[in-house]
């Protein structure tokens, strides 16, 4: 259980509305973020890596994301981002612990 104390960051959360598709210049597909709701979190940085990938470094930092439950909220379709460090999350799972309906965990990494 979180306690309310603890959620003390600004979470923006923001949906990928993909009924409104909108092309770029060279007419690729690009994401439509609309913000949806802004909420009281608290994140926890898990862990942090590097990995090599086609000959390019890249940082994977996974963290986990307190809000109070929320209906709807689907991991691939919602992204969450923190106001005081600017970070954006996309987030993976979204889970209610005790299954009560009170806070809800999101697991989230780091979009680069």
């Amino acid at each position: 259980m979180v306690r309310i104390g603890t959620l003390r960051h600004r979470i923006r959360l923001q949906e990928n509305r993909l009924d409104s598709v909108s092309r770029n210049e060279i007419g690729g597909k690009v994401d439509n973020w609309i913000d949806v709701a802004t909420v009281w979190g608290e994140v926890q940085e898990l862990r942090g890596r590097e990995y090599l990938a086609s000959r390019e470094f890249h940082a994977e930092i996974t963290a986990r994301i307190f809000i109070r439950y929320r209906p709807g909220l689907e991991p691939l379709r919602w992204r969450a981002v923190h106001d005081e460090s600017g970070r954006t999350y996309d987030i993976h799972h979204v889970i209610d612990r005790a299954g009560r309906r009170r806070t809800l965990e999101l697991l989230v990494s780091l979009v680069t």
